[in-house]
């Protein structure tokens, strides 16, 4: 780990060596360690062993806070991104994916993006009830 660590400062610009913000950026980066990393640590987290219920909340916290960013976001922005990840939650796959590939930066982009693939496909999956219906319907196209 610390090599990837010193790789990263060493391939830096001396002047920004300087700056720890700089460096942190590098490290993190080198590392893949983005505000996705910590969305899915947010999300699959689990109760550590001997872990109070409060030593929770501050780790949940934390992985909140390096997920959102809220002192640089305002609550609409975190909304959004919130809608977002529901909105890739419950399309396709197949659409999911295309939607990633993409990058759209709202819900509101995902579903414009989206918008032309809806009569092509079948852009949400079926319900349990559904099951058989969806796939006689997906089937006859």
């Amino acid at each position: 780990r610390s090599n990837k660590a010193r790789s990263a400062y060493v391939a830096m610009e001396p002047r920004d060596a300087l700056d720890y913000a700089c460096v942190k950026n590098a490290i993190l980066q080198k590392f893949e360690i983005s505000p996705e990393t910590y969305r899915l640590r947010f999300r699959n987290d689990v109760v550590g062993e001997d872990e109070s219920p409060r030593e929770l909340y501050v780790r949940i916290k934390g992985l909140y806070e390096k997920w959102m960013l809220p002192n640089t976001k305002t609550k609409e922005q975190i909304g959004e991104t919130i809608i977002l990840e529901q909105f890739l939650k419950v399309v396709n796959p197949d659409l999911r994916s295309w939607i990633l590939e993409r990058g759209p930066s709202s819900a509101a982009e995902a579903a414009k993006m989206a918008e032309p693939r809806f009569t092509t496909e079948r852009p949400f999956p079926c319900a349990q009830d559904e099951r058989e219906a969806c796939t006689s319907n997906t089937d006859s196209t």
